[in-house]
């Protein structure tokens, strides 16, 4: 997305509002204070704070679910049917005959120093110094869906058969599917493998 405009400490949801209802011509936008006095208006009073009218002192106190009564269910069946557990095998005898795989598996994580992708933003591929590139380097990462470049940052601690992308990193959307989980409805970054060309 391009940026629009730098500001020291970000730009509140109504002016961002704002800019978007200037920028393309819409009506109706009320002012900050009528926005502010009609959500103070449905609080409830309770012990001297306001608090919103969905608010629970203790959430699922009830239970969970659509209608509040169900239990909480840890998951823990899952599908594997396109992982063969003999890759992960310390020792094994290896065909000299099968060309050596160069895929990465693409992992995908939350940022340590952002929520999302609004905050910092991260141009760097996580690999381990065993995968033969430098610190710094220039690389494009290619998946089945597409392609972008990112900057070589080693580090000992990733699997040298993966690559580490963070999510709010510009960019990864570029190498993953446009499908979204069975549970929660969440983007799927896990299931993709990559591979690394130098620039």
């Amino acid at each position: 997305m391009r940026k629009v405009t730098d500001v020291e400490w970000g730009i509140s949801e109504y002016d961002f509002t704002r800019y978007l209802f200037d920028t393309f011509g819409f009506e109706g936008l009320k002012s900050e204070d009528a926005y502010i006095r009609m959500w103070l208006e449905q609080c409830q009073e309770r012990d001297g704070t306001l608090c919103a009218p969905g608010h629970q002192a203790c959430p699922y106190e009830e239970g969970f679910g659509e209608e509040g009564d169900e239990e909480f269910v840890f998951i823990d069946d899952y599908s594997d049917d396109f992982i063969n557990p003999k890759r992960f095998t310390k020792y094994r005898k290896l065909s000299k005959n099968k060309p050596k795989d160069t895929t990465y598996w693409l992992l995908s994580p939350k940022s340590a120093k952002s929520l999302n992708t609004q905050f910092v933003r991260d141009t760097r591929v996580q690999m381990h110094p065993e995968c033969g590139y430098r610190e710094g380097e220039r690389v494009r990462l290619v998946s089945e869906y597409g392609s972008y470049l990112f900057t070589v940052h080693l580090n000992e601690d990733v699997r040298p058969n993966c690559v580490v992308v963070t999510n709010n990193t510009l960019g990864v959307n570029f190498l993953t599917p446009a499908i979204l989980s069975e549970e929660g409805n969440n983007a799927c970054y896990q299931e993709v493998k990559v591979t690394v060309e130098s620039v």
